[in-house]
């Protein structure tokens, strides 16, 4: 025993320093205090996150299965104009709605999308390029539309959003935190550190699997969360904003003029051939111009690497190339913005790293299921296991390191602040109780 915990066994007051083992423990103790109250109250929405996630990692894989007949086709020697596939996409929605997009895969096996918004919301209309039949739409209450949801708001939209962002926050935290709970305090760590021991205790089996496993999925797990936080309510405006200030979409907000026009008729085949021409073999993703007098932006990408890796800004009267950027030449927030979906959702590097994000998300999921079988089965009988405040100052360096924490993740600092606020009242209730008996 220390000459503090002696002191204080006996009631009397010491000036004995506090040894830097103390500091230690008590630090501990700190950070094992807010992994675990982080993950009993967060725990089951980091859940749903993550089961939802790894469903949607495949979904390009899995999504002919339901709805073969509306995004797949036969390849055909020829393709009909795009003017055709995109006027026989029209005729299905209201005469006044406005086409967003038009989306032609890489896959000839695959159909043309052509997204459209009116009144009653938003369609995404597939039409078949070597036919020009419409072949119909995914309904939004299919199976991965109704992931996407559940991922993205939990189906409350907004407060939904904010609950997920503050999973996806707290989920950072507790990863890193959790990376200092494991990490070996002994200049020899025997193999259990690395390896979970399978065989042994069920507690000692569950603690292995939830240490040792969440260690090795610490840095892809930390890239998804990451990356989904730009998908995010508050950080994602903050994205957004940022993208804006520091001129990341100048190009396709403040396009060149085209001087003089060909005719007074746009033409979606003539883009779609430029594209075809400067950046061959790729997805393309087309957005009309907001006046006559602008050109027509194409996104090219592939499904591996950056989602978008070309920008061509296309007179649509003439088929003129006005502008052909390159990645290389993108502003750092656009670079950014391209890579951020391929590494949210594994598809980076295609099926291998796809097969890597699922087994990541599947780790990830069961963390809060382990976390909260290890509370149950250790807490005390009849009390809650809640841990108690621990006595005593911070070191600075982890004030400091919290503070940065909070300000780049002001969910997490708001709603840390409120337990933190919760603690103190229930600290005061408890001593003015004591005080009282």
């Amino acid at each position: 025993m220390s000459n503090v915990a002696a002191g204080e066994a006996n009631g009397a007051s010491t000036q004995a320093p506090i040894s830097s083992k103390v500091v230690a423990t008590n630090l501990y103790r700190v950070v094992w205090r807010w992994h675990f109250i982080a993950g009993i109250l967060l725990g089951p929405l980091i859940c749903i996150v993550a089961v939802t996630g790894a469903l949607y990692i495949f979904k390009y894989e899995l999504e002919p299965l339901w709805h073969a007949d509306v995004v797949l086709v036969t390849p055909q020697e020829e393709l009909k104009s795009l003017d055709v596939v995109v006027s026989a996409a029209k005729q299905e929605v209201p005469s006044d709605w406005q086409i967003d997009q038009v989306e032609i895969p890489a896959d000839p096996g695959r159909s043309i999308a052509i997204v459209m918004h009116g009144l009653a919301g938003q369609r995404r209309v597939f039409v078949d390029q070597y036919s020009g039949q419409v072949l119909g739409e995914i309904s939004p209450t299919s199976f991965f539309p109704l992931v996407l949801k559940l991922h993205r708001n939990l189906f409350v939209g907004t407060a939904g959003r904010v609950l997920v962002e503050l999973a996806t926050c707290w989920s950072l935290v507790l990863l890193f935190t959790g990376l200092y709970l494991w990490w070996p305090r002994k200049s020899k760590a025997n193999r259990s550190v690395w390896l979970p021991r399978l065989r042994g205790p069920t507690y000692r089996v569950v603690r292995d699997l939830h240490a040792v496993l969440g260690f090795w999925a610490l840095p892809v797990a930390a890239v998804i969360a990451f990356t989904g936080l730009v998908y995010a309510y508050a950080w994602g405006y903050g994205f957004l904003a940022a993208s804006f200030l520091t001129g990341a979409y100048d190009t396709m907000l403040k396009p060149p003029k085209i001087e003089q026009r060909v005719s007074d008729q746009p033409s979606w085949e003539l883009v779609y051939a430029a594209a075809r021409t400067h950046a061959p073999g790729m997805a393309y993703t087309m957005l009309p111009a907001e006046d006559v007098d602008k050109p027509y932006t194409v996104m090219a990408g592939n499904l591996t690497g950056p989602s978008m890796t070309r920008l061509l800004l296309v007179d649509s009267t003439s088929g003129e190339v006005l502008l052909d950027g390159e990645f290389a030449d993108f502003p750092f927030m656009a670079k950014w913005s391209s890579w951020n979906y391929p590494l949210h959702t594994g598809s980076v590097l295609g099926l291998p790293t796809k097969i890597i994000w699922l087994l990541v998300s599947i780790i990830f999921a069961m963390m809060p299921v382990t976390g909260f079988w290890m509370w149950l089965s250790r807490r005390p009988q009849g009390k809650s296991g809640w841990p108690k405040v621990i006595p005593g100052k911070l070191p600075l360096w982890l004030k400091l390191t919290t503070v940065a924490v909070c300000c780049f993740l002001p969910l997490a600092g708001i709603s840390l602040l409120l337990v933190y606020l919760l603690d103190v009242r229930i600290g005061s209730g408890r001593q003015q109780a004591i005080v009282s008996a």
